[in-house]
């Protein structure tokens, strides 16, 4: 899959050079258009959400949002650490989903508890 992606010369990677602190060659380090477009819709959708919410005066906070930027930003960082450390490519939407969709459930848990704490408070 690597030697495919690399071969390839049309706009589906992102391309940006190797941190000069952590890595001794010199070289590019490779990001699929789908590590971007997939978690992007995501957090798209998470946005679309909080401001769906906003409209219908349900709170202004855009939690979802920031968890689900918040997510993929930390995947990344995941993504790019375990590349570091095992000195071999690997498949960034596999860190990258987890920690974004971890974030996301976890923010939906919180928001759930809130609500059905409210409701308990109010009987």
């Amino acid at each position: 899959m690597v030697k495919v992606a690399t071969k390839v010369d049309a706009p589906i990677k992102l391309l940006w050079p190797k941190s000069m602190w952590l890595a001794n060659d010199r070289g590019f380090t490779m990001l699929g258009l789908g590590d971007v477009v997939v978690p992007g819709i995501f957090v798209a959708l998470a946005l679309r959400y909080d401001v769906y919410q906003e409209q219908n005066g349900k709170g202004s906070r855009r939690v979802f949002f920031r968890a689900c930027l918040t997510g993929y930003c930390l995947g990344l960082i995941t993504t790019m650490g375990v590349m570091h450390v095992c000195k071999a490519a690997q498949p960034a939407l596999l860190y990258i989903r987890r920690v974004t969709y971890n974030e996301h459930q976890s923010m939906a848990a919180n928001e759930v508890m809130g609500v059905a704490a409210l409701h308990a408070s109010c009987q």
